[in-house]
């Protein structure tokens, strides 16, 4: 972990003190927090809302570790991109903690079909949502703090290896090992196949439904049996990758930061579960809580607590990582980026990270704030265009590459002002009933004040010589 002082126009490296340390962990921690709650209730969307958590707090990574080579512009929105490329599914899986998996579908007397299980089994299929749910974006932030060098055949190799295992053990392993861990399942959704009239075991429905989940959601257990198979794959998926750039391309340091933010994810979001385990009645539904413990439980503190602790653990992985290691191999630029002609790096840029991270990410959540009404068509198309304007003007000045700008110091800056913003959306941004500054009674609404509170706070601490005031005062000194 680094502070930073400036040379000439980049920067040069020292270690964090301990209070900085602490402080970048519990920085990760408070802004992962608001950033999952941003994704989820009220929020921007889980694929969407993915690409913001994994562009906003891979600033706060940048910043801090920006000085190495081994990232820019392009690598950075690559690996934001990839958060939202592997966005699972799991309404059906938070409550089977509590011993009883629910059809998804009432009846007609408002009632749905429930079973009891055993609690280890829903304990397990969240430990596998965890796990898998961000195997790309692992790899490419792994990546980062490894020394080998990734080129285009490294990359390719992972994403054939990710996508193969990721089909392949939806049709032939997860349904077995879901069959073993959690058979009810199965029974539950051959009660609803009959119930509709369809023919044929689980399985094989689920293979002849293989990309129709909608379809799955029409009949008791449908939906859950579809998106169990389906975490089970991206749980296997992700040890698959894993293997790969352990032993397969030989990166032990990889590897091992790898598997650090998969475990991370998956002790988050299961380590979260408990608090729907207490709002939900726990074990079998029939327990009682305190009503302080119930206010800080429900389905708002888990996703503000999944990313809290995501975001904390990752962070703690990171200081951890011996500094002399990162500074060692800084200059090493990755071939991925370092050997790709000047025009596609540019083309690719101006879509990715002009694009996608730094201008979708505001557009979409703003202007879908307004779905619905007469202003949504208006602000969309006009915030599309004063942005495009924009990213234009940035190309005229700089460049599609963006290649004369300091990345670590635009992560610097770019940080608050990105986090601000998305915490202004969240609260006053939409229509009356969308605008979560008159929800406050929402204890999760409130930890995301506190985390934006927090986050002013840390921020001086942890970028004590790199902060923006520095870096103006640096400025008006070489003017």
């Amino acid at each position: 972990m680094t502070s930073n002082t400036m040379v000439g126009h980049s920067f040069v490296p020292v270690e964090l003190s301990r209070l900085q340390k602490t402080a970048a962990v519990l920085m990760g921690a408070f802004l992962m927090g608001a950033l999952w709650r941003f994704r989820g209730e009220q929020g921007w969307g889980a694929a969407w809302g993915l690409l913001t958590c994994g562009m906003v707090f891979l600033l706060l990574v940048f910043s801090v570790f920006g000085f190495r080579r081994k990232t820019n512009f392009l690598l950075y929105s690559f690996t934001a991109f990839s958060f939202m490329l592997t966005t699972p599914g799991w309404g059906t899986l938070n409550g089977q903690i509590t011993g009883v998996l629910e059809s998804g579908v009432r009846e007609e007397n408002g009632q749905m079909i429930t079973m009891f299980i055993n609690p280890l089994s829903g304990l397990f299929l969240m430990l596998c949502l965890g796990f898998g749910m961000a195997a790309l974006f692992a790899f490419m932030l792994s990546r980062f703090f490894s020394d080998k060098a990734y080129g285009w055949k490294e990359m390719l190799l992972v994403l054939g290896v990710y996508f193969a295992v990721k089909y392949v053990s939806r049709a032939a392993i997860s349904p077995a090992i879901l069959n073993l861990v959690q058979p009810q399942a199965g029974e539950l959704f051959t009660q609803g196949l009959e119930q509709a009239g369809v023919n044929g075991t689980p399985w094989q429905v689920y293979l002849q439904h293989y990309f129709s989940h909608p379809w799955a959601k029409a009949i008791h257990g449908g939906r859950n049996y579809f998106t169990s198979v389906n975490i089970i794959s991206s749980a296997i998926t992700a040890g698959a990758v894993w293997l790969t750039v352990r032993f397969g391309l030989k990166d032990k340091t990889g590897g091992r930061m790898m598997l650090g933010i998969c475990a991370a994810f998956a002790f988050a979001i299961t380590g979260a579960d408990l608090l729907l385990y207490f709002s939900e009645g726990g074990y079998h539904l029939a327990q009682s809580f305190g009503s302080t413990l119930l206010k800080f439980s429900g389905w708002s503190m888990w996703e503000y607590a999944t990313g809290f602790l995501a975001g904390g653990l990752m962070m703690l992985i990171f200081v951890l990582f011996p500094f002399k290691r990162l500074v060692a191999a800084a200059d090493n630029e990755e071939p991925f980026t370092a050997k790709m002609p000047s025009w596609l790096y540019g083309l690719l840029n101006f879509v990715f990270t002009l694009g996608l991270c730094f201008s979708a990410t505001l557009v979409r959540p703003f202007a879908f704030r307004y779905e619905g009404t007469a202003l949504y068509l208006p602000l969309f198309v006009g915030l599309s265009v004063a942005f495009l304007f924009a990213i234009f003007m940035i190309v005229k000045k700089w460049g599609a590459g963006l290649k004369t700008i300091n990345f670590k110091k635009f992560c610097v800056f770019a940080l608050p002002l990105y986090f601000t913003t998305h915490v202004l959306l969240y609260f006053f941004a939409g229509t009356p009933e969308r605008q979560n500054f008159r929800l406050m009674d929402n204890m999760a609404n409130k930890m995301v004040i506190a985390s934006f509170v927090v986050f002013c706070l840390l921020y001086p601490v942890i970028f004590k010589k790199g902060s923006i005031r520095s870096l103006k005062n640096t400025s008006r000194k070489k003017m």
